[in-house]
């Protein structure tokens, strides 16, 4: 006859059984022990930390707190029931249970890791950090609290401090996976990515099914401009993750820049299906929209953003540029005001001005200053709107940078110039102020009312005398522009390769004249080697002289740039050569410009495909060329 084990001795075997994590053994030795003792304190606890292990959170605590009614209020069980409570979301009373525990034991380093779990949940991060630090405080080599304490610091930006605890916690545990994912994300915020990028594959040999790892793996390889790694890696933490909504934004912006819109776009759409309040994801969803032309839908999507995050500058300032691009115009100069919340302010313009900014009412009597932002093409489309300035009221300044200056001397509309530095103008010189790119709002700018009578501005006509006679006499003279800045943001997709305009010299007659400032080595090569091309270079020393040798040319032929507003300023004939997605005062699908009467424009079909656009051009100007010789 087999003797019957004491509850203890069950108790001691169903201990050695969770600590092998043997859960079902746990569950089947307790249940043996409350069927004598259905109150037995150590039994609940027990099977309520085995709950607790398994994620059954609510089970675990009702088991804990019949524990607590059928024994004695000890530490150890008030300390089990408030990580239950925190773990199943009952946020309140995990706290209340703490500080209970707390008056027990105030050394218990438990408690204070709990309550700063609690805490940081619910965003309060100062007394969760204060939480972590007391209990490191009682417990140095704490690793939870470390690791948590990192959490904290990591989400404050203080991400050497982080890196500093994660790697206390590994020294103590060093097999832990999420510790070297932890210690990863702090690196990758630090722009450490080598380093980032072994913490996490460090994560993924320890545990090769850990989908978040994956997903900040991919983002540091994003950054590593590695861009199909890291669509491999947030595939994999999609495969092994399904609802994770970041992976499938981060896979979404990888595509974008990978040229793949159409599965980008439906990765940014399972992102919000999962999370119907991710703001981000619309964001991204919109601006791909925005990228491929669907300036409806795009708006759509900035507005869901916005909904849900009414101070999204960057949606505001984006959404802008899909109503302009549209055509939309009123709707694009309201939300173009954001550009100054979007953080873009020193990129726009460096100062910060005083006094009060013009509201388009009469300033008889007062002193304006007009003055310049972003690049060199915004400040010549806009100019046309001085004349207007000037109509209402008294004195205008306008303060430009040196080398749009020389054009504009003797401007009739400006009384006096201020050439640009790195302090702002003096306020004691001008009673109010205004941007050049705010003058189409305040005038109520619609594609119907846009002043677009050119020329409205005019070369020195003794440069353009001395320009011509340097030109050649003969053919078909074209100024060319292949390249602008290499600091904007869009150059890559706006420039195009120098060497398609070898097609152009094909054709019999032509003279093909460099407008380009400044060109990149590999280009001088083409032009010293085998480049039928006068360049200028050097020569042009502002936008005075430019100017005057577009004035001496039969037609210019140029990319995005301030080349192409000049022209069009100038009234000169102006083929502007468009991406795929081009800038918003482009608009879509057009061939004309409602802002240069003599500009034509010749746009991408697809991403990149320059090819397409210089057959055009190619034929169109055989046909021009061919005209002008029979004249």
């Amino acid at each position: 006859m087999t003797e019957k084990v004491s509850s203890a001795g069950l108790l001691h075997q169903a201990l050695a059984c969770f600590q092998r994590g043997r859960e079902d053994s746990v569950e089947s030795l307790c249940a043996q022990v409350l069927q004598d003792h259905p109150d037995h304190p150590d039994a609940l606890h027990l099977l309520g930390l085995s709950a607790y292990r398994r994620g059954k959170y609510h089970a675990a605590v009702d088991l804990i707190r019949r524990a607590l009614q059928g024994g004695q209020t000890r530490p150890g069980l008030l300390n089990s029931l408030a990580a239950a409570l925190h773990a199943d979301g009952q946020l309140d009373p995990a706290e209340q249970t703490c500080r209970q525990l707390l008056q027990l034991n105030p050394q218990c380093e438990e408690a204070f890791n709990t309550l700063g779990m609690i805490y940081q949940q619910q965003d309060r991060t100062d007394l969760a950090e204060e939480a972590f630090r007391q209990a490191i405080a009682i417990r140095p080599n704490y690793a939870d609290a470390h690791n948590n304490l990192g959490v904290i610091l990591n989400q404050k930006w203080q991400c050497a401090a982080a890196i500093e605890h994660y790697r206390i916690a590994l020294d103590m545990r060093p097999q832990d996976p999420s510790l070297h994912n932890n210690l990863g994300i702090a690196l990758y915020r630090m722009g450490h990515f080598d380093q980032a990028l072994e913490s996490h594959s460090s994560a993924l040999r320890l545990a090769p099914s850990f989908a978040e790892a994956y997903y900040h793996r991919g983002m540091v390889l994003a950054a590593m401009d590695r861009p199909q790694e890291a669509i491999s890696d947030y595939q994999t933490a999609i495969r092994l993750q399904p609802g994770l909504a970041d992976a499938f934004n981060s896979l979404g912006m990888v595509l974008v820049r990978c040229v793949r819109w159409d599965e980008a776009i439906e990765a940014f759409r399972r992102a919000i299906e999962l999370d119907h309040d991710f703001a981000q994801a619309y964001y991204n969803l919109a601006n791909t929209f925005r990228t491929v032309g669907h300036c409806r839908e795009a708006i759509t999507m900035y507005d869901q953003a916005i909904a849900l995050l009414p101070a999204f500058a960057d949606a505001y300032w984006n959404r802008s540029t899909a109503y302009l691009l549209s055509g939309q115009l009123a709707n694009g100069w309201k939300d173009y005001q954001w550009r100054h919340r979007a953080g873009l302010d020193l990129a726009v313009y460096p100062h910060s001005l005083g006094k009060p900014c013009w509201d388009g009412s009469s300033f008889i009597g007062k002193t304006l200053l007009v003055h310049y932002e972003q690049g060199y093409g915004d400040s010549i489309q806009f100019l046309r709107y001085l004349p207007m300035v000037k109509a209402r009221g008294g004195r205008v300044l306008l303060e430009e940078r040196p080398a749009l200056l020389a054009l504009l001397q003797g401007y009739p509309h400006v009384d006096q110039f201020l050439a640009a530095g790195s302090r702002p103008p003096s306020p004691d010189r001008y009673d109010l102020h205004i941007s050049l790119l705010d003058l189409p709002q305040v005038f109520h700018t619609t594609l119907q009312t846009i002043p677009n009578q050119v020329p409205y501005l005019w070369p020195d006509p003794d440069k353009v005398s001395l320009w011509r006679s340097r030109l050649p006499g003969d053919g078909f003279r074209i100024g060319i522009v292949w390249a602008g800045s290499p600091h904007h943001g869009n150059d890559a997709n706006r420039s195009c390769p120098l060497n398609l305009f070898l097609s152009l010299s094909q054709i019999p007659g032509i003279r093909l004249i460099s407008l380009q400032k400044e060109i990149q080595q590999a280009d001088q090569s083409i032009i010293m080697e085998n480049f039928p091309i006068l360049h200028l270079g050097s020569a042009l020393n502002d936008f005075g002289d430019t100017a005057a040798v577009i004035a001496s040319v039969d037609l210019v032929i140029s990319v995005d740039t301030a080349v192409a507003h000049l022209a069009g300023a100038l009234g000169k004939e102006v083929w502007t050569l468009l991406p795929f997605a081009p800038d918003w005062r482009w608009m879509l699908h057009r061939t004309d410009s409602p802002w240069y009467p003599t500009m034509r424009l010749f746009r991408q079909s697809a991403w990149g495909d320059w090819d397409s656009v210089f057959q055009k051009v190619l034929a169109e100007l055989s046909e021009k060329v061919g005209s002008h010789s029979a004249l």
